[in-house]
């Protein structure tokens, strides 16, 4: 039970971080940064906060019941399984969002026009 509480706790605050300061260095903003910038963008992670919870626990805690079930294979050493669970967040990630990752799209990310399919089939 200690897993899910630390994957509910510490997914979303970490996954939040990383997304904003993605964000911001992909808009550009960070080209010339000082202090009071640094200052702005840590007013916005704790303002957007309260979201990243809210939408980011759920993700977190299925991704710690794949870990706790990776677990209790005895075969599995602790690195392989941090790297399974990893593979399988971006796997599912990039499934939702595939527009995100343009230049890192496996075909299993793909829209499926792109594949050569249409929409209905």
């Amino acid at each position: 039970m200690r897993r899910y509480l630390i994957f509910g706790l510490v997914g979303p605050l970490i996954g939040g971080f990383l997304l904003l300061i993605a964000n911001t260095y992909m808009a550009g903003y960070w080209d010339e940064t000082s202090a009071s910038e640094v200052a702005t963008l840590f007013k916005v992670f704790v303002s957007t906060l309260q979201y990243t919870y809210m939408f980011g626990i759920l993700p977190a805690l299925m991704l710690g019941a794949i870990d706790d079930i990776i677990y209790h294979i005895k075969r599995v050493p602790p690195v392989i399984r941090m790297l399974l669970v990893g593979a399988i967040a971006f796997a599912g990630e990039c499934r939702v969002a595939p527009s995100r990752y343009p230049p890192l799209r496996p075909p299993f990310c793909r829209a499926p026009a792109e594949r050569g399919m249409s929409a209905w089939s």
